[in-house]
């Protein structure tokens, strides 16, 4: 992608995004960077301990910024270290700076990711709606204010700050469909899986099993095959055989796919 503006004033937006979400926040760190085609070097940086976050270029899919790039919505992890929804593609510089909660929040013109901002913090703790919310904001910021430089259209409304608590409602419904899904107690997992679905009406008359629900449930939140396996106490094979199951009653040709169609359709959260 190329912007219709001159490097210098992405990189300067980005630039004051990261240092005003440092300054009004007082978060540890904030970083970020404006894409160059298939890549967005981190170009800016405020309250860095070493110079390794200067050497990170991320690309689309990997780590948590390539979730974002995939998505077009923020994304937060509040275990970075151990995270199982991401590739650790990025942990040499990532890790370097002692960073435990991470954050990153999109730029978007007409559409198209333009870049990412980032905010970590260093404490064991999740990270607070405030500084995510702070984050959101910033991003749409920057979106718009990029925006009025190309002259096109500024973020989708997929990077609100709502998507704070929508993002936390939907990990713990997948929590919760895991936790049913591999208690021994077989007393009252019926009874709680009844109550989860029944927080939904479903659009059309496609319906999915238990099981295909629950392994759509932990894709949604990006975890690859062996992550929902091992979560499930089921084979990569089987967890494998689920997804295809799900696609096929979805008409989908990807599991990405699959998890729009079944949000759309009111099957999962």
């Amino acid at each position: 992608m190329t912007l219709d503006t001159d490097p210098y004033t992405a990189q300067t937006l980005v630039r004051r995004a990261v240092v005003r979400l440092r300054t009004t926040t007082a978060a540890p760190l904030t970083f970020g960077g404006i894409r160059t085609g298939d890549r967005i070097p981190i170009t800016s940086v405020a309250g860095t301990r070493s110079p390794d976050l200067h050497t990170l270029t991320i690309r689309e899919g990997r780590g948590l910024g390539g979730q974002t790039w995939i998505r077009h919505t923020p994304q937060f992890v509040d275990d970075y270290g151990t995270a199982r929804t991401i590739t650790h593609d990025y942990d040499r510089q990532i890790l370097a700076e002692g960073i435990s909660a991470l954050a990153v929040a999109p730029v978007i013109v007409d559409d198209t990711l333009a870049g990412l901002i980032y905010v970590g913090t260093r404490e064991p703790r999740p990270l607070s709606q405030k500084l995510l919310s702070a984050l959101f904001r910033e991003g749409i910021r920057t979106s718009t204010e990029l925006a009025v430089h190309t002259r096109k259209s500024p973020t989708s409304s997929s990077a609100d700050a709502d998507s704070v608590e929508l993002a936390r409602l939907r990990r713990f419904y997948a929590e919760i469909r895991q936790l049913v899904s591999t208690s021994p107690d077989t007393s009252v997992g019926p009874r709680i899986r009844e109550l989860l679905d029944s927080a939904f009406t479903p659009d059309s008359t496609i319906t999915l099993t238990p099981r295909q629900l629950d392994v759509l449930a932990l894709a949604a939140l990006g975890h690859r095959n062996a992550a929902i396996a091992d979560r499930l106490g089921l084979s990569p094979a089987t967890v494998k055989s689920y997804l295809r199951a799900a696609m096929a009653r979805l008409d989908a040709h990807s599991r990405h796919e699959a998890v729009g169609r079944a949000r759309e359709l009111g099957l999962i959260g």
